[in-house]
């Protein structure tokens, strides 16, 4: 590839005329569509990025870290400002105007927000920025185009790069990268790039206003808006490492200028980065740095139940999508599960990963080059007479990864055959991968037919709840008897199936243990089955409940009466299935058999990956609401009752706490 020679001139933010007299919006198409995620964005593109670069030596390494740069330390800061400025002029939309205030306020303070990524082991950017084949081109001067030349790279559409921009709030950064050249020598290459909006400007020399474009960039003040191809005197901060150039300096750094920072941004991309690419840590792919946290194959496991990370990541609107990874992950390293590699027509070689445990949400995710691509693939969403499990789908070779990646829509979260260089071809592709991964499931996780009964005679005692809009799910109550034999049920009600009842609080013994006025047996094994969930967080000696699918009898209720108060009386917990979307207004039936009228406190929890999440009622259509818990008082009969929470969430498990008061 052709480079540059060393440019000596003092580097300065510049913006080009634009000749053809025509004009672009603060509103980029590839800004606004990462629009409301661009943390997921720039953890998803900028990492895939990483892992598409490697040098083929070893892992990856990518160290994030929020720098607080003094002002006086950016170089030609003001001349960043003064083309924001220059841009308000004649702007009348406020939306704009706010933007473009805000980012002239925070590139004024006297420390500015940075966030810096940097990634090892990779190649840096080759060649020329003013060469349209170099990467370097492709990251800094193109769009739509990627020139990534790997087969089956991660990234393919050359839209990605913008992420880096999203988190910016002047919507611009400097990208700092060292390479091996052609000739063995090892160069470094930087330039900064903002997206603004086009503007005019007054040209004495011409008489005239000029237009502007959109785009500015940081470089050598000689009018080819090229990149510095030496360091300078830039300050170390967007030097690589030491500074030094050679294999251990190799690689890209993105520095975002006036970075939105957050208070728990370390949090949240640890989070997005365990979502998303938990295969290519677990892999030895990839290792991160994350602020003064590092994220290995030896740490996900613990950085996955870590209740800060989780709360990151549920106020981020991205808890299911966490939680579901974790399960993804757990199928991955399970010594209980089982692999497979199959051969796909017109594919090649994927292997097929699952883990049967009660705990698991019968889905599958297909990952590609250590990212998570999606679960969500048509055909591949419901299943029914099989066992609660969890799938991992991996293409092994380069060309199955390239086809699939073919497929792929421009945020790398699906498969839509009309991608394929043929779309015939990428139906029945995706038709055998389907129907592949159904026979699998089904091998290993299917009942089987001697196994499988209908109990109808339990349906007076569970509420019948139908979604329309979400499909069905059961809500399971725990009063009257309930025998499972030796052998296990797929219970059904109606056409629904129930999976799970549990009860307060019990021994690892095994023995029987009163509960709330209310008693249970094993009968089979010498201990109690495991915990409802075994989802992290939960311990399951702590009295999480247990899952009625192994040989036990539950007896609760009867002629027992609930009296006393809740201090130092164990309450009733019964764990809530829902399938769908859990919306803030939700039904419970309750069931009631007492001798004599007795009142409650209800509480409600959400579990999940932490310990516990609260969950405040605000209002009830029986009795009072106190403290975000439920005051009622409850005869004989059964009793609906409909609870509004502060906050909607998806799906999961919840728990309800009841105690006599």
């Amino acid at each position: 590839m052709s480079k540059t020679p060393a440019v000596l001139c003092k580097n300065k933010w510049l913006c080009a005329t634009e000749l053809s007299g025509g004009t672009k919006g603060f509103n980029h198409p590839g800004i606004m569509g990462f629009q409301g995620k661009a943390f997921l964005a720039f953890i998803r593109e900028m990492l895939q990025n990483a892992l598409d670069a490697n040098r083929g030596d070893g892992f990856i390494r990518v160290i994030i870290k929020h720098l607080e740069i003094l002002r006086s330390a950016i170089p030609d800061i003001d001349g960043l400002v003064d083309i924001i400025t220059r841009c308000k002029d004649g702007e009348k939309d406020k939306k704009v105007l706010a933007s473009l205030d805000k980012a002239i306020a925070d590139l004024s303070k006297d420390k500015i927000h940075v966030l810096q990524l940097a990634d090892y082991n990779t190649k840096g950017l080759m060649g020329s920025v003013n060469d349209v084949n170099s990467t370097a081109h492709a990251l800094l001067k193109a769009d739509g185009v990627t020139n990534k030349a790997d087969i089956g790279a991660t990234g393919s559409f050359g839209i990605g790069k913008f992420a880096q921009y999203t988190l910016s709030n002047a919507r611009a950064t400097i990208v700092t990268s060292v390479s091996c050249e052609d000739d063995g020598t090892y160069r470094p290459l930087v330039q900064g790039k903002a997206i603004l909006k086009s503007h005019k400007r007054y040209d004495e020399a011409l008489g005239r206003d000029v237009i502007y474009k959109d785009e500015s960039f940081f470089g050598p003040d000689d009018g080819n808006f090229d990149a510095a191809y030496e360091y300078g005197d830039l300050p170390d901060w967007l030097r690589r490492g030491d500074g030094s150039l050679g294999p251990d300096t190799q690689g890209t750094t993105i520095s975002v200028l006036a970075f939105n920072y957050q208070e728990n941004w370390k949090e949240l991309m640890i989070g997005l980065t365990l979502q998303n690419f938990f295969a290519a840590i677990l892999y030895n792919k990839l290792e991160l740095e994350i602020g003064d946290v590092v994220i290995n194959k030896d740490t996900i496991q613990s950085l996955f139940t870590d209740l800060d990370v989780v709360n990151a990541v549920r106020d981020f609107g991205r808890y299911d999508e966490f939680e579901m990874s974790y399960f993804y992950y757990k199928a991955l390293t399970s010594e209980n599960s089982i692999k497979e590699v199959v051969n796909i027509p017109e594919l090649g070689d994927v292997e097929l990963t699952i883990l049967v445990d009660r705990s698991l949400p019968r889905q599958v995710v297909f990952n590609r080059n250590g990212m998570k691509i999606t679960d969500q693939m048509a055909g591949l969403k419901r299943f029914r007479m099989v066992k609660p499990f969890a799938c991992v789908v991996e293409p092994l070779d380069k060309e199955a990864r390239e086809t699939l990646r073919q497929m792929e829509p421009p945020a790398h979260d699906d498969f839509l055959p009309g991608h394929a260089s043929d779309e015939a071809v990428g139906r029945r592709i995706l038709k055998a991968l389907e129907t592949t991964v159904k026979q699998f499931i089904d091998t290993h996780a299917g009942f089987k037919a001697s196994q499988e009964s209908n109990v109808t005679e339990l349906s007076d005692l569970l509420a019948d709840t139908t979604d329309d809009q979400n499909g069905d799910r059961g809500e399971y109550n725990i009063h009257g008897a309930v025998k499972i034999s030796d052998e296990t049920k797929t219970i059904g009600f109606g056409g629904r199936k129930y999976g799970s009842v549990s009860v307060g609080t019990l021994n690892n013994d095994g023995e029987t243990e009163t509960v709330s006025g209310g008693k249970v047996t094993f009968e089979g094994p010498e201990n109690p089955p495991g915990p409802i969930t075994d989802r992290p967080g939960l311990d399951p000696t702590s009295g999480n409940g247990f899952n009625v699918s192994s040989p036990a009898s539950l007896d609760l209720g009867g002629d027992q009466s609930v009296e006393g108060t809740s201090e130092g009386k164990k309450g009733v917990r019964m764990h809530v299935k829902h399938r769908g979307v859990l919306k803030g207004k939700r039904q419970f039936k309750l069931e009631t058999l007492v001798k004599e009228p007795v009142k409650l406190e209800i509480a409600f929890q959400r579990n999940g990956l932490s310990e516990s999440d609260d969950l405040v009622v605000v209002s009830s259509s029986v009795g009072e609401v106190v403290n975000g818990k439920v005051h009622v008082e409850l005869d004989q009969n059964n009793s609906r009752i409909e609870v509004t929470f502060d906050r909607d969430f998806r799906g999961g498990s919840v728990g309800i706490v009841a105690h006599a008061i």
